[in-house]
């Protein structure tokens, strides 16, 4: 077995998806780590798909990366289930109405989405 460490730039959706361009050019790629966030995960996840390359995140927690149609070869090594979590906590506490704040990101929106459905099943306004 050889394996290679390659890097590349993922701040941003854009540097990440240039990322996977110019790893995959290379055809002895059969797997790609990164990007650490759910913002920059779901073009490069999209792109190593058409190459049928699996791409492990190491940090991505987005609920909206949990779609196998659209993103077929995706991977994390964290989980998505903050939003249960919390919403097994506000069960717990007899609590019926809750205010949620979040980011307009890629995990908060995931997060609030997962939320609202989570809650809806346990009468939480």
């Amino acid at each position: 077995v050889n394996l290679s460490f390659v890097t590349a730039n993922t701040g941003s959706q854009e540097l990440a998806l240039a990322g996977a361009i110019q790893i995959l050019q290379d055809d002895s790629v059969v797997g790609i780590v990164g990007p650490a966030i759910s913002d920059f995960a779901p073009a490069a996840a999209m792109y190593a798909s058409l190459f049928r390359t699996p791409i492990i995140s190491p940090g991505s927690t987005s609920t909206g990366l949990i779609n196998k149609d659209q993103y077929p070869y995706f991977l994390r090594s964290i989980g998505s289930g903050e939003a249960y979590a919390i919403r097994y906590f506000v069960a717990s506490q007899g609590w019926r109405n809750v205010a949620i704040i979040a980011s307009r990101d890629t995990y908060g929106t995931g997060s609030f989405n997962a939320f609202q459905r989570a809650q809806t099943a346990h009468d939480i306004n």
